[in-house]
């Protein structure tokens, strides 16, 4: 199954999107959605899905500007753009991101299939490029754990794999290497007291040099700067900074909040913070603050007066659509069922 990310501002074209591949036949499931670009790319490169279906007029970060930001960074991904009429010209400058699937608002159940259905040639060339993806999202994971010579040894046979890309695709051996340093370093410097930050410049142009030793070497420095961290960090530290990332989500479950905004609230980067937060809780962001709101709107549906829809607006759910599947992901019924079960 290949995963997909749907970033639309409008809820119930995002809702109506995702019931046409949830009930399609097609090897694809929603791993993500976002209601603006910026927030879209935050997610992106969480959870590195291989199809991006967008619209392009969005806030605080439009469809053709996401687009363009994961050419730059060469994220292996494939493109839909959903268009309104008017704005289907101005679609046409995706072109230079390699975008090649374009829908028209309303969209066909009938269209998007067969866009889905074109994107697995596509994909099937992206395959090598998302295996040292996931090997780097699992080094990351595992960064908290275990002793720094093997963590020394995994980045470096990490490393050695991607600048085998240097002969036949020398631009997404650049690619990825530029995406392992701003993860690693956002990391690095997120937690640091002290340490240095590394002149930008230099850094790329270590990264695009033939001198696989001094490569090497740059990567392994992030390796050493975290364990010097980690020995720095107070031992309350860490679970303090959980402490306040749950602390958002008790406080504002109500409201439109995600993991940016909790990263925030603790001051860190929300790479770190989404390796932080499941270390330390044993999910995802995602899914405690889901978990969270329907505990909540258990207890709201115990009051006959309130009506569904109006329980799910007062737990933070965008729609009652998503409310419905959210409450039976976790509970394996409906709010209605539930209540039904309870006599009310």
């Amino acid at each position: 199954m290949y995963p997909v990310m749907i970033v639309e501002d409008e809820v119930w074209i995002r809702n109506a999107l995702i019931e046409m591949i949830e009930r399609s036949d097609l090897p694809f499931f929603v791993a993500g959605e976002a209601e603006d670009g910026e927030d879209a790319y935050t997610k992106i490169c969480e959870i590195w899905p291989m199809v991006l279906i967008t619209d392009i007029q969005m806030p605080k970060l439009d469809g053709l500007s996401l687009i363009k930001r994961l050419h730059d960074a060469y994220v292996p991904i494939v493109p839909i753009v959903v268009s309104g009429y008017d704005e289907f010209a101005y679609a046409q400058q995706a072109i230079r991101y390699q975008v090649s699937e374009y829908l028209l608002k309303p969209v066909e159940e009938k269209a998007l299939l067969e866009a889905l259905e074109r994107s697995l040639d596509r994909m099937a060339n992206m395959k090598e490029l998302h295996k040292p993806l996931g090997e780097f999202e699992a080094f990351l994971q595992g960064l908290h754990e275990g002793e720094p010579q093997r963590h020394f040894r995994e980045l470096q046979s990490l490393i050695r794999s991607v600048l085998g890309f240097k002969g036949k695709k020398p631009a997404v051996r650049r690619g990825l290497l530029r995406l392992f340093d701003g993860q690693l370093r956002r990391l690095v410097e997120a937690g640091s007291l002290s340490q240095d930050k590394k002149d930008t410049q230099s850094q790329l142009h270590i990264l695009e040099s033939e001198d696989e030793t001094g490569i090497q070497r740059h990567f392994a420095s992030y390796v050493e700067a975290w364990f010097r961290m980690r020995e720095q960090s107070a031992e309350h530290r860490m679970p303090y900074l959980v402490h306040l990332m749950k602390q958002c989500i008790h406080e504002r479950y109500m409201d439109e909040i995600s993991l940016q905004l909790a990263a925030e609230q603790a001051e860190i980067s929300v790479a770190y913070a989404s390796t932080l937060f499941k270390q330390h809780t044993g999910e995802p962001f995602i899914t405690y603050l889901n978990r969270y709101r329907v505990e909540k709107s258990k207890e709201l549906l115990l009051n006959p007066l309130l009506k569904v829809y109006q329980v799910a607006d007062q737990t933070g759910f965008a729609s009652i659509h998503y409310f419905n599947r959210v409450f039976k992901t976790f509970t394996g019924q409906t709010p209605l069922e539930f209540r039904k079960e309870l006599g009310l």
